[in-house]
């Protein structure tokens, strides 16, 4: 409708500005041209089974995957990019170990680049992108799996201990006790997060960081002690799927998968551990979907002596046994973090006193106890400051530890090294970390289990607990076990009050 207020014409005048400037914009900026993005560097590093390469953009592309196994070359063609005047180059990235022998640019036509990727054996591509991300933009992965895996080098033979001649033979030991052929309780520790998933990020702090820090811990004090195997499902910086860890801690034989996190929350008050098994609902939709897809020589779940092939058995039995093993493993995996919950209040404070329930992948597994542990709130100012300490982390793996060994004295499976002590308390075992002093343990157990020669009482030393004292740190220090510090001090958990006196038997 014409505005009477103009004057006659104004109207028409005004309308051919307008179009004029749109002309003038559309010779400027054409539309739906796309600016293209741009490589500002490419990142590789190797993993366990595949290697990964990461190409850093400004924006996303497309990207096409062209391999030349005659000549052992994958081509990665990306559409309308260019390099970025910061790009260093690709000199040296190829990693020391894997099939990648090398990565180099070709000249193509338009307005792509070639990456070409010289292999030393073939591989499975796949690529993908990563939206950004904290301190990441945009990402083209492409990660190259192995197809087959090259067997390790013989170990060389090694040479026979030097021992010093003696000048009289020791006395004959009795034999020990056999305990028959026992095996450890094979714990798999999975790190969350990883590689281009930094999980929480605060400031500089990543949470993918912290959990591999605290597994690390956690690893040492396992495999310190004795009739325990741990596992590393992430040994460095890179990304395990979620399904793959539960299968990894499958095919590792795993007794129970810990899932190490760390928690975030808007609001920065909020603090504290929480412990996560599966939800009911969650163990339903798995039963089913593993039921659906029984036929897969791969999905099995573990049976007495061997494996259960799922697609052996008819439907309905199928989802009866899946169901029988689930529930098994569900009741197990709130029964573990009970125990693990029980020794972490005493080192840090607990968001949940009990065991909390959720529709996470990582704790699928239906015949494997799988605990979720959020060790606390980066978010919290204070809470960051300790999950980045490694007193703090080694704290916190100290009583993981104890909450582990404490479920398995509990409910020590069958066959193992831990089951069998337990049913022979009268075998005069001495549990201690490290080899040098399982070989002293072993040799005092020979003796008849005395520490002491003639089987005299052992001195009697005391200890005063000071403020950060921790019944465990107290027990490791002195060379006694947990178990007899707690006996001799009438102590009927892990709670020591500073001021008191323990008895330490020397």
């Amino acid at each position: 409708m014409r505005n009477p207020a103009m004057r006659p014409g104004q109207d028409r005048l005004i309308a051919s500005f307008a179009a004029a400037a749109w002309l003038l914009g559309m010779l400027l900026y054409p539309v739906n041209e796309a600016a293209g993005a741009e490589v500002q560097g490419v990142r590789v590093w190797r993993a366990p089974e595949r290697t990964r390469i990461v190409f850093d953009l400004d924006s996303a592309v497309v990207h096409h995957l062209i391999r030349l196994d005659e000549v052992g070359q994958l081509l990665i063609d990306l559409e309308d990019s260019s390099l970025a005047r910061s790009f260093a180059g690709l000199a040296g990235l190829a990693p020391a170990e894997g099939p990648v022998t090398g990565l180099g640019l070709e000249e193509s036509s338009g307005d792509s680049l070639r990456f070409v990727i010289e292999l030393a054996a073939s591989v499975t591509p796949r690529g993908f992108m990563l939206p950004p991300i904290a301190q990441y933009g945009d990402r083209l992965v492409i990660d190259l799996y192995d197809i087959d895996s090259p067997s390790p080098p013989e170990s060389p033979t090694a040479p026979a201990p030097v021992v010093p001649p003696m000048v009289s033979p020791p006395p004959a030991l009795p034999p020990l006790p056999d305990p028959g052929p026992m095996r450890d309780i094979v714990v798999a520790i999975a790190a969350g997060h990883g590689g281009e998933d930094p999980g929480a990020v605060v400031g500089n702090d990543y949470e993918k960081d912290i959990n591999l820090a605290v597994s690390r811990y956690l690893y040492e004090r396992l495999e310190a002690a004795s009739g325990y195997r741990p596992v590393m499902i992430r040994e460095g910086d890179y990304a395990v799927a979620l399904r793959r860890r539960a299968d990894l801690a499958r095919e590792n034989r795993a007794d129970l998968l810990l899932a190490i996190h760390a928690d975030s929350y808007r609001a920065s008050s909020v603090s504290g551990m929480t412990i996560y098994a599966l939800s009911g609902d969650r163990a339903d939709r798995e039963n089913a979907a593993r039921v659906a897809r029984k036929e897969n020589a791969a999905d099995l779940i573990a049976g007495v002596d061997s494996d259960l092939r799922l697609g052996e058995f008819e439907d309905d039995v199928a989802l009866a046994l899946v169901s029988v093993h689930m529930g098994w493993s569900m009741e197990q995996s709130l029964l573990a973090g009970k125990h693990i919950l029980r020794a972490a209040g005493e080192v840090t404070r607990l968001r949940k006193d009990r065991v909390q329930q959720a529709s996470l992948a990582v704790l699928i597994s239906p015949d494997i106890p799988s605990i979720l542990i959020e060790t606390g709130y980066m978010t919290n100012p204070a809470e960051l400051s300790r999950l980045t300490s490694p007193g703090f982390q080694q704290r916190l793996a100290d009583a993981m530890t104890r909450g582990v060994m404490s479920y398995f004295k509990e409910r020590a499976p069958e066959g193992t090294l831990v089951a069998w002590r337990k049913a022979n308390p009268d075998s005069g075992t001495v549990t201690m970390p490290g080899e040098v002093n399982r070989m002293a343990a072993a040799l005092v157990n020979a003796l008849g289990g005395s520490a002491v020669p003639g089987g005299e009482e052992p001195e009697i030393i005391t200890h005063v607990v000071r403020r950060g004292d921790t019944l465990s740190a107290i027990a490791e220090h002195y060379s006694v076990s947990l178990p007899r510090l707690r006996e001799l001090n009438q102590l009927a958990g892990n709670s020591i009050e500073v001021g008191r006196e323990l008895k330490i038997p020397r």
